[in-house]
């Protein structure tokens, strides 16, 4: 059979090119809403991005502020200028202290208003003119007090120096004035002390020797803690140390002095007893004791110069040498006026005296006693002998 050929329609070729037509248009449709949505995403996006980027991830605490404060970032900016100037007045500040050793003697307080600097620059790189200025301020006035104050840092550096050494702390001592120093360079208190606290290992060195000696009751602690004092003659605890151990000395000393007094008094060795006495005055020339051996003494001296000069006075009477009785009487009563032998010497020798004158001058012309009276005066002055005999010899 005869194959038929099969019939297509007339317009069978157009609906195909119709519907390849509309399947391009659609892609070019999408294509064109996705680069459109892909253009406002970037749009979207790098603004954002651009924000986080200008301001750090983390801000210092300075920069933490309020919600309703914002940097002020008008150019130009007259608040911005006088940051700046007052950044540079605190520049200036810490060159005139640091040429005066400020970061030395006042360290604390200047490293306190360095902070405030450091604070003041954090602001005005985030552009916080106003509280940079206001952070200047405190810095500049800190740097000016601590200008102000020299003479107190000095002060208090050399009180922390004494204190220091009183403590027997020499680094401390050492830095203390060193520090002192680096105020006032010419100050002589300062250089001694700190020449002190460079000594004060050998001092301590000594001190600790005497206390050892001392503690054995050994005497020779003495002559340590003198030499500690040779090193450093204001060391506390050897100008202590030297008092206690020279007293405990002394008292011996005293006591032996005073004993070796009552013992000589006693035995009426006076220039022992004197000496004995000079002894323990020395060492306590206030203690009543010593008062009381001086009265003693005295007494003692007293007695010994009535008891020779009684002797004296009764060899002078036995040779009837009337004169040197008489004087020797008066010499006792100006040590003693109640000295009984010498007031009842005294009124007998001048009676002797009187006879004796008397019988002198008629014996040296006897042709006299022919004459009625001188012979009259004769017999009443041998009368009188008569009677001072009967009372005794002197």
């Amino acid at each position: 059979m005869e194959e038929k050929p099969k019939l297509t329609p007339p317009d069978s070729g157009l609906e195909a090119k119709s519907s390849a037509s509309r399947r391009g248009l659609f892609f070019l449709l999408s294509a064109f809403v996705l680069l459109l949505g892909l253009c406002i995403v970037v749009l979207w996006y790098l603004p954002q991005q651009s924000k986080k980027s200008s301001v750090p991830a983390e801000l210092p605490p300075l920069l933490q502020t309020e919600q309703t404060e914002k940097p002020e970032t008008t150019l130009p900016n007259p608040a911005q200028g006088e940051a700046e100037r007052l950044l540079a007045e605190a520049l200036r500040l810490i060159s005139q202290l640091e040429v005066e050793d400020a970061p030395i003697w006042g360290k604390k307080d200047y490293l306190f208003a360095l902070e405030k600097v450091a604070q003041g620059d954090q602001l005005l790189q985030g552009k916080f003119f106003y509280r940079a200025q206001k952070a200047y301020r405190d810095a500049n006035s800190l740097f000016q007090t601590l200008g102000r104050s020299k003479t107190k840092y000095f002060e208090a550096a050399m009180a922390e120096g004494t204190a220091a050494l009183n403590q027997s702390d020499e680094e401390a001592a050492i830095i203390a004035f060193e520090r002192a120093l680096s105020i006032d360079p010419e100050n002589s208190d300062a250089q001694n002390n700190l020449k002190r606290a460079h000594n004060l290992g050998q001092t301590l060195l000594f001190y600790r020797e005497g206390l050892e000696l001392e503690r054995a009751g050994d005497p020779r602690a003495l002559s340590l803690y003198k030499h500690s004092l040779s090193i450093d003659s204001k060391f506390q605890p050897s100008i202590e140390a030297v008092k206690r151990v020279q007293a405990n000395i002394d008292n011996h000393l005293f006591q032996d002095s005073m004993g070796q007094f009552l013992e000589a008094i006693e035995q009426n060795k006076l220039p022992v007893a004197q000496k004995a006495l000079a002894q323990a005055a020395a060492v306590r020339p206030s203690d009543p004791a010593v008062f009381e051996g001086q009265k003693r003494l005295q007494a003692a001296a007293k007695a010994l110069s009535l008891s020779l000069l009684q002797n004296a006075m009764i060899h002078h009477s036995t040779q009837e040498n009337w004169h040197k009785v008489f004087e020797t009487c008066a010499k006792a009563l100006t040590i003693s006026p109640k000295a009984q032998f010498a007031i009842d010497c005294e009124e007998k020798s001048k009676k002797r005296i009187w006879l004796h004158d008397k019988l002198t001058a008629i014996l040296s012309k006897p042709e006299r006693l022919q004459e009625n009276a001188p012979l009259k005066e004769a017999r009443q002055i041998m009368q009188m002998v008569q009677m001072i005999r009967q009372v005794g010899q002197i």
